[in-house]
């Protein structure tokens, strides 16, 4: 929010995006951020059931061209770790 504000012009009710917008077809296909996800399961079921990302769990992350060919940046695969700077 800091740097939001210090780098533009906001106004009250502004929303600041979690992350990237699923598509309508979110039910079928997936969502794009765990808030996203939270939000959905709170409207579905009245409660979040996917917890938040702790540290040692992976990510994965592959795009795919429509014809299911390798997308332009290949596999990014990565282990959520604390900082090593220490506060």
């Amino acid at each position: 929010m800091a740097h939001a504000v210090y780098s533009r012009e906001l106004v009250p009710d502004t929303v600041i995006g979690s992350g990237t917008a699923s598509s309508e077809s979110y039910r079928e296909v997936g969502s794009s951020c765990i808030a996203e996800r939270h939000a959905i399961e709170l409207m579905d079921e009245g409660v979040a059931r996917n917890p938040h990302m702790a540290f040692g769990d992976k990510v994965r992350m592959e795009a795919r061209l429509e014809d299911g060919l390798p997308g332009p940046f290949g596999v990014v695969q990565q282990t959520v770790a604390r900082s090593p700077v220490q506060s």
